[in-house]
């Protein structure tokens, strides 16, 4: 049996994803690092970026809680209806 080992990355983009789905809006990058204890927040930012480059997300990078989940729903974040 093999364990696949949950990066901090997985844990940022399920984060996004859930907050996004429970509250219909996107999470700031302190309530990211709060949540999952990220000190900083230049930390969150660096898996962002990657997150973003990966094309599992889209930022604009002047506009606070910017996050959108690429192929989801706009409303609610989930996959179901788009």
């Amino acid at each position: 049996m093999t364990l696949v080992r949950e990066t901090t990355r997985d844990r940022v983009y399920g984060f996004i994803r859930t907050f996004i789905a429970d509250n219909h809006y996107a999470p700031s990058m302190q309530e990211i690092g709060d949540a999952l204890g990220i000190s900083t927040v230049s930390a969150v930012s660096y898996h962002l970026d990657i997150l973003e480059r990966e094309k599992k997300i889209k930022r604009t990078p002047t506009i606070s809680r910017s996050i959108r989940v690429v192929g989801s729903c706009p409303v609610c974040g989930c996959d179901q209806h788009e």
